[in-house]
């Protein structure tokens, strides 16, 4: 598809996912509305050559209704993280459910071609691995229960708003720095060795997760905008890690060996998640980077080798 004469919104334009979407489309030549409550990021975040910047928030009608005439929507302003769930749960389910159905009605009001949205592999909670679309959910937090939330409502709003779900599992990569502490494990562990800080792992550092790379969520979105695919699509590597092969996988591309510190576990813990992406390759075409290389691809962009 060109991208040259198409309009775009997407919310969430200053997060970690929005400004890599952002400064793909505009490679792209797409015509960029960004959106975002500016929080956890500054304006200044933003690339200067995007046509227009709307500070808002989802659930204000008066902020959406600013934007007209958008060709897609890409809907990642919501909360992506189960640690800032457990600190702040009343307000992470509000803007997650309620500023979802805003986007909805808006956009069946408007009249989009697409809707592009993230949901999440905490959605099947501990189910059997690996874990697919045709599983039943079964999410352990309030994170996943909203994403599956989600899910259903988008469903109900398929006739009018066309969409489909990314069951993103654990993203990573570049433009995470301003997550802090809610970054990924890979950004934090990678920032802690870099620094030759010891870092920190719950339980025995077993516990498995299907790490995907910035880079090929980013690839998914677009080609999900593209080919003629709606409903829900596993994003994930296919593979699954172990925290502590994490460790050495980093320690390794930085030649270091710092050994990490192990601490209890919360309650309602992931243990482990493994996506099944078969028909992330058949119906989108993405085949995704292995952990290791996109942990050294992640590096060459942060510099930390040269």
């Amino acid at each position: 598809m060109k991208w040259g004469n198409k309009r775009v919104l997407v919310t969430g334009a200053a997060g970690f996912i929005g400004q890599n979407l952002v400064k793909r489309l505009l490679n792209e030549g797409a015509y960029v509305i960004a959106f975002d409550k500016f929080i956890y990021a500054k304006k200044d975040s933003i690339p200067k050559s995007v046509k227009k910047i709307v500070s808002g928030d989802v659930m204000n009608r008066k902020d959406l209704i600013r934007v007209k005439d958008v060709d897609y929507v890409f809907h990642f302003g919501s909360p992506s993280s189960v640690i800032l769930f457990n600190k702040n749960p009343e307000l992470c389910v509000h803007s997650t459910v309620c500023g979802f159905m805003s986007i909805l009605e808006w956009g069946r009001q408007v009249g989009v071609n697409k809707l592009v949205y993230p949901s999440s592999g905490s959605v099947y909670g501990n189910t059997s691995l690996p874990q697919s679309e045709d599983m039943n959910p079964q999410p352990i937090n309030l994170y996943g229960v909203c994403k599956f939330t989600s899910e259903l409502m988008a469903k109900r709003y398929s006739d009018v708003v066309p969409n489909i779900g990314l069951r993103i599992f654990a993203g990573y990569g570049f433009n995470e720095e301003h997550k802090e502490e809610f970054a990924s494990v890979v950004t934090l562990f990678l920032n802690s060795i870099a620094r030759n800080k010891r870092p920190v792992i719950y339980g025995d550092g077993m516990q498995r997760r299907d790490f995907i790379y910035i880079d090929d969520i980013v690839d998914t979105i677009l080609a999900a905008t593209e080919r003629n695919v709606t409903g829900i699509v596993n994003v994930g590597s296919g593979k699954a890690y172990t925290f502590n092969d994490i460790i050495d996988i980093i320690n390794h591309l930085l030649n270091k060996n710092i050994k990490p510190i192990y601490v209890e576990k919360p309650a309602k813990y992931i243990e482990n998640t493994w996506a099944d992406i078969t028909k992330l390759k058949e119906k989108l075409g993405i085949n995704p980077l292995s952990l290791e290389e996109g942990i050294r691809k992640y590096i060459f962009a942060k510099e930390l080798l040269k």
